[in-house]
């Protein structure tokens, strides 16, 4: 395998600083005598306006109905981004002048992975497609590599052929519309207040802010605690079999600073209870237990995060149910296997009774000429998982767990999960890298590979979570890499 720098990385780092309110902004719109206050799309044009997006084709006019040049797009698109731009010394276009009044942010543009050299012409004063346009954003969010795969996914609109996947991504996060018919009309050109809309669609997507949880497992400490919301104490466990029983995971005097230190942090504090086997006893002596756990050690609730087979998914929307009966008014999170098509309707039960479920996704492991791969997360069926559940169940009850740790390797052997004080301590003397195909950092040490979820990841995997509509993320250990 190839070690390659991830490319989007810069991109990423300013999306985060955008993000992070950095951006400075005009103060207020100009007044377009061509947009009226009814126009369909007067609040997006006022706002790309104010955000320093878009300028009018005159003082007092927007171009209402102008076609938008696929010259124009890149300018703004780069404006959108805030990427860094600079005169190219030679433009990668044949029909393109490094001395273009567009040629910088083309530039960055082109460098940020949104336009290809395609026999060398880029047509600048073509006016841009709603394809083009669908594509060019995929690409400028970093979901590229993913369109492959949702181009076999199921699209409900039926004129998209070429560039399948990548329409298929902008419609499914919402940048996209349809028309009537279910037709999208791919090659129809693009107004300039139709791109206005697109890109305060995905501007209201990336600055959405999710309900983030974390896991506190035995010897966790509270720190960085503004972006959690929820932390679930791993401090229980069901144990196998037919006989309900439920044990300690965690010392109690730990556990009873734990919960303490969370609601003094003004946070919420769930009973995270793990267990292999555990829906074998009877469903109503299970939920007792765990209804008596959770009032006597002062939780606001419960998170289930039980082992099981997809036969026994059956099993656990049963539990669940009894669940709720013994805990009416207390919240009730699910962990679910994300990647298990065979069992939606049950997974759509749990949906109605549940107040999240917390998809869980497989890593992707693999020796590949004896390097190991493993791959926390993956973008391609993290994405595919999203869109399948969220068919079946409402969007706002999915949550995305995130993995925080690492997964560390001895040559093409597994050693186990690498804790991010570990990790942070191997980084000092290791090779680091970006892959730019998993979206996953990995570092090298020797004989010692370890993969993980740096921040580019991380954010990725957020943002595709939330702009798929899902309410938050969940961190596998609340001091992992994400603080």
């Amino acid at each position: 395998m190839s070690k390659r720098t991830f490319r989007r990385l810069g991109a990423c780092i300013c999306l985060c600083v955008m993000l992070m309110g950095q951006v400075t902004l005009p103060a207020h719109a100009a007044k377009f005598k061509d947009v009226s206050s009814g126009f369909w799309a007067a609040n997006e044009i006022n706002r790309c306006v104010e955000l320093g997006f878009f300028k009018g084709q005159q003082a007092d006019r927007f171009g209402v109905g102008a076609p938008m040049t696929r010259a124009s797009f890149a300018v703004v698109l780069c404006r959108f981004f805030n990427w860094k731009v600079t005169t190219p010394a030679h433009s990668v276009f044949s029909d393109v002048s490094e001395k273009a009044w567009y040629a910088p942010e083309l530039q960055a543009a082109y460098e940020n992975g949104v336009f290809a050299q395609q026999g060398k012409l880029f047509r600048p004063d073509d006016p841009i497609t709603r394809g083009e346009i669908a594509v060019a954003l995929v690409r400028a969010l970093g979901y590229g590599p993913l369109a492959a795969t949702a181009a076999e996914e199921p699209l409900a609109l039926r004129d998209v052929y070429t560039n399948r996947g990548y329409i298929a991504i902008a419609y499914e996060l919402g940048l996209v519309t349809g028309y009537a018919n279910k037709i999208f009309l791919p090659n129809q050109s693009a107004t300039r207040e139709q791109v206005a809309v697109m890109l305060i669609r995905m501007y209201d997507k990336l600055h959405q802010t999710e309900s983030a949880m974390a896991v506190a497992a035995k010897g966790d400490k509270l720190t960085n605690m503004e972006k959690i919301k929820i932390v679930a104490v791993s401090a229980a466990k069901l144990s196998e079999g037919k006989t309900a029983a439920l044990s300690e995971t965690m010392g109690r005097t730990e556990e009873k600073s734990l919960t303490q230190q969370i609601h003094e942090a003004g946070k919420t504090a769930l009973l995270h209870i793990t267990g292999s086997g555990a829906l074998k006893a009877d469903p109503s002596e299970v939920a007792a237990l765990v209804a008596q756990r959770v009032t006597e050690r002062g939780y606001e609730g419960a998170y289930l995060d039980l082992a099981y087979n997809g036969s026994e998914s059956s099993q656990l929307v049963q539990l669940v149910s009894e669940v709720r009966k013994a805990m009416p008014k207390q919240k009730i999170y699910v962990a679910i296997d994300g990647t298990d098509k065979d069992h939606l309707s049950d997974y759509h039960a749990l949906s109605s009774t549940v107040d999240q479920l917390v998809v869980k996704i497989p890593a992707k492991e693999q020796i590949t000429n004896s390097f190991p791969i493993a791959v926390m997360e993956p973008m391609d069926v993290t994405y595919v998982a999203l869109t399948t559940l969220r068919r079946q169940i409402p969007a706002e009850k999915l949550i995305l767990q995130i993995t925080t740790t690492g997964s560390a390797w001895n040559g093409s052997r597994k050693r186990g999960e690498m804790g991010a004080t570990e990790i942070q301590k191997l980084q000092q003397g290791a090779t680091s890298y970006q892959s730019e195909q998993y979206s996953t950092a990995y570092l090298r040490s020797g004989s010692t590979t370890v993969w993980y979820l740096g921040a580019a990841g991380i954010q990725s995997r957020t943002q595709m979570a939330t702009s798929l509509g899902a309410q938050g993320v969940c961190y596998s250990s609340l001091n992992g890499l994400f603080q």
